[in-house]
C-alpha cells in the first residue's frame, strides 16, 4: 500500500495514548514497513533479524522491538503488529487484481463507438457534428439513442469482465492473528461460524487480544494453546480476557463458570426451517445432535438470535 490508514480512534485508544512516545514511533515505522510488504500486519521469522537489519528495512532497532509493548507483540519468532488495518489491505489487493484482469482482458471499451465519434474540420468555426449527421439532426432524439447505445456497451463490460473472486479473506485475516496454525479447513468452518455470530470486527478483537496474551505465557507452556478448531468450536471468544493470562505458579487462571443457554421451545423445528436440512439434525451425520445440550455452544448461539429476531 502506498498510504497509511489510521483510524483517529486508534490514535485516541488507550494503547496508543498509554504507550511510550518511543513505543509510539516505533509502531509507526512498523506499520509503515509492513503497509509497504503487504504483510498483514505480521513480520515472519523477524526474531533472529541483527540491528542492522531493523533499522535498514523498518527504520527501528533491534532493542525497541524486543521492548515489551502494548502496540505489538511475538507470537513464536513472528512480530503481530497491533491495529494493523488488515480490512484496507485486502481492499487495495482487490482492486489490483481487478484491474489485472480487466488489463488482461484488453481494458475498457470505449463508451462512444468509433462510427459516432464528433468531428471537426481542421480550422472550422463549425460546430462538431456527428458523423451520421441525418439522425443527428433528425427528429431530436439523438440524444437517448447515444444515452441507450452507452447503457448497452456498459451492460456488455459488465457482463465481460466477472468479479475476482478473493475468497474468505475475513477468515484468512483471524487466521493470521491466531497463535496456532493446525487443521485450517475444519478451522474455517468453525470461524466463519464465529463471525456470523459475533461480527468479523468482533472475532478479530477477541483473537488478538487472544494471541497478545499468549505472547506473554511463558515459551514452555505455549504448547498447550489449544487448536483453532476446539478454540472456536467451544466459543472462546466470548471468554472473560483476564482468563487467558498465566499465573506465577505457571497454572491457568480458574476460569468463570459458563451460563449454559437455556434450551427455546421449537427450536428443531424453527432450525430445519431456517437452516433447510443442518447436519445436526440428521441421523446419519456424525454431528447430529440428539438433544440441546449436545449442539455447540456457537450454533446454540446463532438458533437462539434467529429465533428471538422472528418474534
Amino acid at each position: 500500500m502506498n498510504w497509511l490508514n489510521i483510524e483517529t480512534a486508534t490514535l485516541d485508544s488507550e494503547a496508543f495514548v498509554g504507550s511510550e512516545p518511543t513505543s509510539r514511533g516505533t509502531w509507526l515505522c512498523l506499520l509503515r514497513f509492513c503497509a509497504g510488504q503487504e504483510n498483514g500486519g505480521i513480520i515472519k521469522d523477524s526474531a533472529s533479524w541483527a540491528d542492522r537489519k531493523w533499522q535498514q528495512l523498518a527504520r527501528v532497532t533491534q532493542a525497541e522491538v524486543k521492548a515489551d509493548s502494548a502496540l505489538w507483540w511475538w507470537v513464536g519468532d513472528d512480530l503481530v503488529l497491533w491495529a494493523y488495518p488488515v480490512e484496507k489491505e485486502l481492499e487495495v489487493r482487490e482492486k489490483r487484481d481487478r484491474a489485472r484482469t480487466n488489463g488482461k482482458l484488453g481494458g475498457r471499451p470505449p463508451l462512444v463507438p468509433p462510427e459516432l465519434k464528433l468531428q471537426t474540420k481542421v480550422g472550422s468555426s463549425d460546430k462538431p457534428k456527428l458523423v451520421n449527421s441525418a439522425k443527428a439532426e433528425g427528429n431530436g432524439m439523438e440524444g437517448k439513442g447515444m444515452r441507450r447505445e452507452i447503457d448497452l456497451l456498459l451492460e456488455a463490460e459488465q457482463a465481460r469482465v466477472p468479479l475476482v473472486d478473493l475468497g474468505p479473506t475475513h477468515f484468512e485475516a483471524v487466521w493470521a492473528l491466531y497463535p496456532k496454525k493446525s487443521g485450517k479447513r475444519e478451522a474455517q468452518r468453525q470461524v466463519e461460524a464465529a463471525i456470523k455470530a459475533r461480527g468479523f470486527e468482533q472475532i478479530k478483537s477477541a483473537v488478538s487480544a487472544y494471541a497478545q496474551a499468549v505472547a506473554r505465557w511463558p515459551a514452555d507452556e505455549r504448547k498447550f494453546v489449544p487448536d483453532p478448531v476446539r478454540w472456536f468450536k467451544r466459543g472462546h471468544y466470548d471468554d472473560d480476557p483476564a482468563t487467558w493470562s498465566r499465573l506465577a505458579t505457571g497454572h491457568v487462571a480458574p476460569p468463570p463458570p459458563r451460563v449454559a443457554i437455556p434450551e427455546p421451545k421449537g427450536w428443531r423445528e424453527f432450525a430445519r426451517e431456517e437452516f433447510n436440512q443442518p447436519v445436526f439434525l440428521d441421523p446419519s451425520s456424525e454431528r447430529y445432535a440428539h438433544t440441546w445440550s449436545g449442539l455447540d455452544r456457537s450454533t446454540q448461539q446463532i438458533i437462539t438470535q434467529k429465533m428471538a429476531a422472528r418474534r
